[in-house]
């Protein structure tokens, strides 16, 4: 018999500002990404574990305001933590032209 992961995690971190972000997810490498069939990370990590707790650690994918304190608070606790980062764009702009 195959065990569930939910067997194994009762509390999941997810961590970073790509982690809910469909929009910047892809960045300018894909093509136009239909909503209807694409989630983010943090939708589907959901059914992964009994408790999924979420701090994006940024206000946006530049992380120009950081916050090490929310980063800290968020994992306490957690058996698992998965980081969401990514290129994104900015303003049309791809991160590598900035």
């Amino acid at each position: 018999m195959i065990s569930q992961i939910t067997d194994y995690y009762v509390v999941m971190q997810v961590l970073g500002p790509m982690a809910d972000n469909l929009d910047q997810l892809y960045g300018s490498y894909a093509a136009d990404v239909d909503t209807q069939y694409a989630t983010t990370p943090l939708h589907s990590l959901h059914k992964m574990a009994h408790k999924v707790n979420y701090a994006p650690g940024c206000s946006d994918n530049r992380c120009t305001n950081y916050s090490s304190t929310d980063v800290q608070k968020a994992v306490q606790g957690a058996q698992l933590v998965v980081i969401c980062v990514g290129t994104g764009t900015i303003s049309g702009l791809n991160c590598f032209q900035l």
